[in-house]
C-alpha cells in the first residue's frame, strides 16, 4: 500500500487561492459600477453639449437669414431693379439691372442665382433673347437671372414664394425644394 501524499500548501498559497478571485470580482463590479456611472455622466454632458451646439448654430442661421432678408431687401429697393421691373422689355435698363444683380452675386457667391420674377397681367407675355432663342415670359416667371439666362421663363405663380412677394408681403421664406438650376435643395428669401 501506497500512501499518497498530500503536496504541502503554504498557508499564504491558500489564501491566495481565495483572495485572488474575490479581488478580481470586486475590481470586476467596482470597473462595471464606474462604467456605468460614466456611461450616465457621459451622455448627460454630450446631451448638454449638442444642445449648446444646436442653440449656437441655430442663433448663427436666424443671424444669416437676417442678414440675407436685409440684401433681399436692398436688392428690392434698388431704383435700376424697380425701373426694370416698371420696363421689363427695355433692355438698357434691364441690362443696367442685371449688371447690379450680377454684382450682388459676385458679392455674395453663396447664392445660387438671384433672380427677379415679373408680375404682368394674366394671359400677357413678352419675350426675350437668350444665346439666340426667344423666351416667353409670363406672369411670375423669371425675367433676369445671375446664371447667365438659365432660369429666365422659369418660375411662375404656383411656386410658393412668388404669391406672397406679389401680395407686398415684407419678405417670405420659402420650403426646402430642388432647385430649377441645378437641382440641390435650396430655400428661397
Amino acid at each position: 500500500m501506497t500512501v499518497v501524499k498530500k503536496p504541502f500548501r503554504k498557508i499564504s498559497t491558500k489564501y491566495l487561492i481565495w483572495l485572488i478571485p474575490i479581488i478580481a470580482l470586486a475590481f470586476l463590479f467596482f470597473g462595471f459600477y464606474i462604467y456605468k456611472l460614466m456611461k450616465i455622466e457621459s451622455i448627460a454632458i454630450n446631451k448638454e453639449i449638442s444642445e449648446k451646439l444646436a442653440e449656437e448654430v441655430n442663433r448663427a442661421l436666424m443671424v444669416w437669414i437676417s442678414e440675407q432678408i436685409k440684401i433681399g431687401k436692398t436688392i428690392a429697393a434698388d431704383p435700376r431693379i424697380i425701373k426694370a421691373c416698371n420696363y421689363p422689355q427695355n433692355y438698357k435698363i434691364r441690362n443696367n439691372a442685371e449688371d447690379f444683380l450680377n454684382e450682388m452675386h459676385d458679392r455674395f457667391p453663396y447664392n445660387e442665382n438671384i433672380p427677379v420674377a415679373i408680375k404682368i397681367s394674366s394671359g400677357k407675355k413678352f419675350f426675350r433673347k437668350i444665346n439666340g432663342k426667344n423666351i416667353p415670359i409670363h406672369n411670375g416667371n423669371f425675367f433676369m437671372d445671375t446664371v447667365n439666362g438659365a432660369t429666365i421663363g422659369k418660375c411662375g405663380t404656383d411656386i410658393s414664394y412668388i404669391p406672397p412677394a406679389f401680395s407686398g408681403k415684407d419678405h417670405f421664406i420659402s420650403e426646402v425644394y430642388p432647385s430649377i438650376l441645378r437641382g440641390n435643395p435650396i430655400f428661397v428669401i
